[in-house]
C-alpha cells in the first residue's frame, strides 16, 4: 500500500428498526490526522443505514482528494454485497448501486469487514448522529 491510501471506518446505528438513524465516518489520513462525521439520516432500517454510511464515507474520502482507499464496516451484509457486486434483497439494490458508482471514482478501492470492537469510533459517531437534527 502506498502512503496515499486513506483508511475510512463507517458505521450506522438506529433507535428502532426502522427508526431514527445516525451514521458515523472516521477517516484516518496517511499522515495520522483524523476527521470525523456524525449525522442523522432519514429514519430507515439498519442495513440501509449501513449502506448509506459507506456511501457517505466514500464521498467524504473522494472530496478530500483521495483516489485510493480502504473502507471498513462491521456490517457483513455491506461487506459481502460490495465485494460480490450484488445483494439479494431488492430494497438494498439501489443503495448498493450508489456505493458502487461512488467507488468507481477510486483507482484502488477495498471494503473489509471488521469486528465491532475494531469499529468503536465509527460506532460512537453513529450513535451520536441519532440525536442530531436532520
Amino acid at each position: 500500500m502506498s502512503n496515499r491510501v486513506v483508511h475510512v471506518y463507517v458505521d450506522a446505528a438506529c433507535a428502532g428498526d426502522p427508526g431514527a438513524c445516525g451514521i458515523g465516518v472516521f477517516l484516518k489520513h496517511p499522515s495520522g490526522e483524523v476527521e470525523r462525521i456524525s449525522k442523522r439520516i432519514t429514519s430507515t432500517h439498519i442495513h440501509a443505514a449501513e449502506f448509506i454510511a459507506l456511501k457517505e464515507g466514500i464521498a467524504f474520502a473522494h472530496a478530500k482528494g483521495y483516489r485510493e482507499g480502504r473502507f471498513f464496516t462491521d456490517s457483513q451484509l455491506v461487506d459481502q454485497s460490495v465485494n460480490k457486486g450484488k445483494v439479494q434483497n431488492a430494497t438494498y439494490r439501489p443503495l448498493l448501486h450508489d456505493v458502487l458508482l461512488e467507488s468507481a471514482e477510486f483507482d484502488l478501492f477495498f471494503v473489509s469487514w471488521v469486528s465491532s470492537s475494531k469499529n468503536k469510533e465509527a460506532d460512537h459517531l453513529a450513535k451520536q448522529g441519532i440525536h442530531k437534527q436532520i
